[in-house]
């Protein structure tokens, strides 16, 4: 019996400057589409992304296309959020720098989470592990055996979700059963 489990985890991190570049963009590019929003008729999330976003790619030259992706995710949920008041969401400021990183972008490398920024330009958020669990979920998500899911980096901390296919009744999986009881 296969079965997905996900440990999301806290981490402390300190953030290279591509990181915080990305930081300081992503709420813009919220914003962006929430405004882009009131010209939208209504319809699904992948309809609403597919309407504006070659124009995303015009105003965020450069940038991966999934941080489109995930953006228009956290505005679109913004705007069900508040019931479609979507004029009350524009006049509303942003004020928290985060970022929801895809995992499409994402790896474990050295203790640090690293993802794709710009065409050629990769971030590098140091986490730091505060339990023996933490260090124990960083090397094992390196070394592949989590897959690290979509994640929210902010300057201070970051949540990482790490996932894996497991069965619960092999002895193989007894580090993930140790994990599970700590």
């Amino acid at each position: 019996m296969q079965l997905k489990v996900t440990l999301s985890d806290l981490f402390r991190c300190t953030l290279d400057r591509e990181a915080y570049e990305l930081l300081a963009e992503y709420p813009k590019m919220v914003k962006w589409w929430i405004e882009k929003a009131a010209d939208f008729g209504g319809g699904s999330f992948a309809a609403f992304r597919k309407k504006f976003y070659q124009e995303w790619k015009e105003d965020w030259k450069g940038y991966h296309s999934q941080h489109a992706q995930t953006s228009c995710l956290v505005a679109h949920s913004s705007i069900r959020l508040w019931r479609g008041q979507i004029e009350r969401l524009k006049g509303s400021e942003l004020k928290w720098n985060f970022a929801v990183i895809s995992p499409i972008l994402t790896r474990i490398e050295d203790g640090e989470l690293c993802f794709a920024t710009k065409i050629e330009k990769t971030a590098h958020v140091r986490l730091i592990p505060n339990s023996p669990r933490q260090e124990k979920l960083l090397m094992q998500a390196e070394n592949g055996y989590w897959q690290v899911g979509q994640s929210i980096v902010t300057p201070k901390w970051a949540v990482i979700p790490f996932n894996r296919y497991i069965d619960l009744t092999s002895e193989r999986e007894q580090i993930i059963r140790e994990l599970l009881s700590n």
